[in-house]
C-alpha cells in the first residue's frame, strides 16, 4: 500500500504545514482531567471534543463551518489565526473582539456585517 502524498501548493498545503508546525511547537499537558494545549500565547482546553480558548465563558459566538467558504475568507482576513485553526475541526477562539466557533454548523460565507464585527 502506498500513502497519498500531501499537496505541494495551495490552501491544503498551507494548512498541512501549519498543522505540523503548530503541533511541533505546542505543548499538551494534563491538568484537572482536561487536556490543555498551549499555542502561541493562548491556552486552550479540550472540552466536550471542542478546543476552547481558556478565557471563553459561554459568550455569544459566530459559528463558521470548518473548511467552508467562510473559514477561508476569515483565514484570508486574519492569517495570524492559522496556528489555532490547525489544532482541530472544532474550536472556540477569540478573533478581534468576537468569539468564533468552528464546527459542523454555522455561516457558509461571510457578509460585510459579520466581517465588520471581526474587524471593529
Amino acid at each position: 500500500m502506498s500513502a497519498a502524498a500531501a499537496p505541494a501548493t495551495g490552501k491544503q498545503a498551507v494548512l498541512g504545514a501549519s498543522s505540523l508546525r503548530t503541533l511541533a511547537g505546542g505543548k499538551t499537558v494534563q491538568e484537572s482531567g482536561e487536556p490543555v494545549l498551549y499555542v502561541e500565547e493562548r491556552i486552550l482546553f479540550l472540552r466536550d471534543g471542542i478546543w476552547t480558548q481558556s478565557t471563553y465563558a459561554d459568550e455569544e459566538t459566530i459559528g463558521l463551518i470548518t473548511l467552508g467558504e467562510a473559514y477561508f475568507e476569515l483565514l484570508d482576513l486574519f492569517s495570524s489565526i492559522t496556528p489555532y485553526l490547525s489544532i482541530g475541526d472544532q474550536l472556540i477562539l477569540r478573533v478581534g473582539e468576537v468569539w468564533l466557533q468552528l464546527g459542523e454548523t454555522g455561516l457558509e460565507s461571510l457578509i460585510k456585517e459579520v466581517i465588520a464585527r471581526f474587524t471593529d
